[in-house]
């Protein structure tokens, strides 16, 4: 056979049987695809350690015909010469000085929602950090499910061995319905809680008298407003 070089280790392919192909999804969209040719071994290589892992959440259509590569992932990956998102997702690089940075994931047809960076070991010193991202976690997966929403999660590497990007998009069409979804909700937890004038207190108004202050003269008010409400 003709040798053809490795377009990711720039050494020409002797072995038929160690020749692959990816797609070159760098091209502009709705052009006709290049196949380009790659060594097995690192076609495989790029594989088992993908840049971003997209992760469709609950019932989402635009995955129903796509297959992912295994490896132990249960998401769909995307590296430097392999994308099982079929060009949906892909990523560039940010640098935040000369060896350091984050890839960023991105998509045309879906747009992003929230984006948070994990640091293994920053959860242990700070308790409260861990709860607060597996709250917003929870509602966003919440809104998206209940409105049956297009959206999908990517986990994405950094430089750093110990930090991944988390980040959380929806399907432009159903973005409006998101949004919606968001100001419902703030409308909902704005009548629902409490926020004392005087001290600044913040508290859901079912706990008023469990966290109201005595010596606060606006709380003080706030509960003898509810011990009344309770007598009547």
């Amino acid at each position: 056979m003709r040798f053809k070089k490795c377009r990711c280790c720039d050494e020409s392919i002797k072995n038929e049987e160690d020749l692959e192909f990816f797609i070159d999804y760098s091209v502009k969209p709705n052009s006709k695809k290049r196949f380009l040719p790659i060594h097995q071994s690192c076609l495989h290589d790029d594989e088992s350690e993908p840049i971003l892992q997209v992760a469709p959440i609950g019932n989402n259509p635009d995955f129903d015909n796509l297959e992912y590569s295994g490896y132990g992932f249960s998401s769909y990956g995307v590296g430097y010469y392999h994308n099982w998102t079929d060009g949906l997702f892909n990523f560039g690089y940010s640098k935040t000085d000369q060896w350091r940075g984050s890839y960023d994931p991105y998509s045309e047809k879906y747009t992003e929602i929230d984006q948070h960076h994990i640091t293994f070991g920053y959860e242990s010193d700070h308790p409260g950090y861990n709860d607060e991202l597996e709250q917003q976690k929870k509602t966003i997966e919440k809104i998206i499910k209940d409105n049956n929403l297009r959206a999908v999660y990517v986990v994405s590497r950094t430089s750093n061995c110990l930090s991944s990007g988390l980040t959380y998009f929806v399907h432009n069409d159903d973005l409006s319905k998101y949004n919606n979804a968001i100001l419902e909700l703030e409308q909902q937890e704005q009548e629902n809680n409490y926020v004392c004038g005087d001290c600044g207190l913040e508290c859901l108004k079912e706990d008023r008298l469990k966290y109201c202050d005595p010596q606060c003269p606006a709380c003080k008010d706030e509960i003898n407003v509810i011990k009344e409400e309770i007598a009547q």
